[in-house]
C-alpha cells in the first residue's frame, strides 16, 4: 500500500485504500465475510481471494498467489496490480509482471481516463478511472470497452488455469456494478451468499458439524430476515423467518 499511496502515484484512479474499502464494501453490503490475508500467506482456506490493488506484489507473493488458483482457488485482481517487484522495480516486459501467466494476458499500454470520464461496457456495466490495452493469452473475455480510449479491448476477463481461475477487471467499476461482478466471483467459488443484500449484517461462524448465524441490525427499526434453526438468545426455533429487533442482534444455530 505504501509503494501506491506514494508521491506522483497516489491519485483518485490507483488509491489503494480506497480500492479496498471499495470491494470490501461491496462484499460487507452483501453480507460475505472477509478477512484480510498476506498475499504470502496460506491461502488454501480460502475459496476467494480478491487482490483490489496489488501494485507491488514480490516473486513470493506472486508465485503463491499463481499456486493458490492452480491448486483449485479462485482469485480478483483490479487493475494496476503486479507492477513492481519488493524493491519498487518495475517488472520487465508487459504488465501485470508476475501475475501474467495466472491472469492469462498481457498489457502492453495503461489507458487511465481523465476526471469524470466513464466508459461503458458490453455487460452494460459503466467504469471510471481506469482502463488498459489487454492481449489475451489465454484468458476468456467476459466484457469488452463500448467506448473510450481502450474501445473494442477487453474489460474484464476470466482465465481458467490448473483447477482454479483467475479474473481481472481493468476499470473501477461504478456503483453497484463491482458488487454484481463480485457476485459472479463468489458463484463461480462456490460461496453462498444467498442472504444477499440487506438492512440486517449477517456474520456466519462454523464448527465442523454446526453453524452460527450472527444477524445484527444496525437500524432504528425492527427487521424479518429468512433463517431456520434455534435462536440462541431466546432458546426458540426457527422456521423461516426471524425477527431481529432494532438495534439488536439473534444468533441461530444450525446443524449440518
Amino acid at each position: 500500500m505504501r509503494g501506491l499511496d506514494d508521491g506522483c502515484l497516489n491519485t483518485g484512479a490507483t488509491g489503494c485504500a480506497e480500492r479496498i474499502e471499495a470491494f470490501y464494501a461491496a462484499l460487507w453490503n452483501r453480507n460475505v465475510t472477509v478477512d484480510f490475508a498476506h498475499p504470502t500467506g496460506d491461502l488454501s482456506s480460502y475459496d476467494l481471494v480478491i487482490a483490489p490493488s496489488l501494485y507491488l506484489a514480490g516473486q513470493a507473493a506472486s508465485k503463491n498467489l499463481t499456486g493458490y488458483v492452480r491448486d483449485g482457488g479462485h482469485l480478483v485482481v483490479s487493475y494496476f496490480s503486479g507492477i513492481v517487484d519488493l524493491n519498487d522495480t518495475v517488472y520487465p516486459g508487459a504488465a501485470p509482471g508476475a501475475l501474467r501467466e495466472v491472469l492469462g494476458l498481457t498489457i502492453p499500454e495503461f489507458l487511465p481516463l481523465h476526471e469524470n470520464e466513464t466508459v461503458t461496457l458490453s455487460d452494460s456495466r459503466t467504469g471510471a478511472a481506469w482502463t488498459d490495452d489487454i492481449e489475451v493469452t489465454t484468458a476468456e473475455v467476459l466484457a469488452w470497452y463500448v467506448d473510450g480510449p481502450a474501445a473494442g479491448g477487453p474489460a474484464i476477463t476470466r482465465n481458467a488455469f490448473g483447477a482454479g481461475s483467475a479474473w481481472y477487471l481493468s476499470t473501477k467499476l461504478v456503483g453497484s456494478d463491482l458488487g454484481s461482478l463480485l457476485m459472479d466471483a463468489l458463484n463461480a467459488a462456490g460461496i453462498d451468499a444467498a442472504h444477499g443484500i440487506g438492512v440486517v449484517e449477517v456474520v456466519t461462524r462454523s464448527t465442523d458439524t454446526e453453524d452460527f448465524h450472527f444477524h445484527i441490525n444496525h437500524t432504528d427499526a425492527d427487521h424479518a430476515v429468512p433463517a431456520t434453526g434455534t435462536e440462541l438468545l431466546t432458546n426458540t426455533p426457527v422456521d423461516g423467518t426471524l425477527l431481529v429487533p432494532a438495534g439488536l442482534t439473534r444468533v441461530v444455530r444450525t446443524t449440518r
